[in-house]
């Protein structure tokens, strides 16, 4: 792992992710390596992130290795030697729409909650309606 990734065994906070981010960005540091680094905490059941940025930041990092599976159309998986679904143009798009939510969530915790279970409930109800 290189001195981009922070080192496991603590938890993560907004500044370490979006280093990550950046790192990947730079490509100073790996898709396989921010998703292993990430792994932790994506599948964690002990839910030591509190701060829901993180965990939305660390669910998008887990999944920028994804590539597609050749042999079975429709379906994705971690890494490999094929295309990335994610080109970097997206990953950079990602992470400036993921500080811009963490402005919104910082300015109104309460109200950031309110409109996504509202988006939440209109997707379940309507998957196919729009952009959620």
């Amino acid at each position: 792992m290189t001195d981009s990734i922070p080192r496991e065994g603590w938890i993560p906070s907004r500044s370490d992710v979006e280093g990550c981010w950046l790192a990947l960005l730079a490509g100073t540091t790996s898709r396989r390596e921010v998703h292993d680094w990430a792994e932790q905490w994506v599948g964690d059941e002990e839910d030591r992130i509190h701060d829901p940025m993180v965990r939305a930041a660390l669910q998008r990092l887990h999944g920028f290795d994804l590539v597609a599976d050749s042999e079975r159309p429709g379906v994705v998986r971690h890494g490999s030697s094929q295309e990335y679904i994610w080109s970097l143009d997206e990953i950079e798009n990602e992470l400036q729409s993921w500080q811009a939510k963490c402005a919104r969530y910082d300015s109104d915790p309460q109200e950031y909650r309110r409109v996504m279970r509202e988006r939440l409930r209109a997707y379940i109800e309507n998957p196919e309606a729009g952009d959620y």
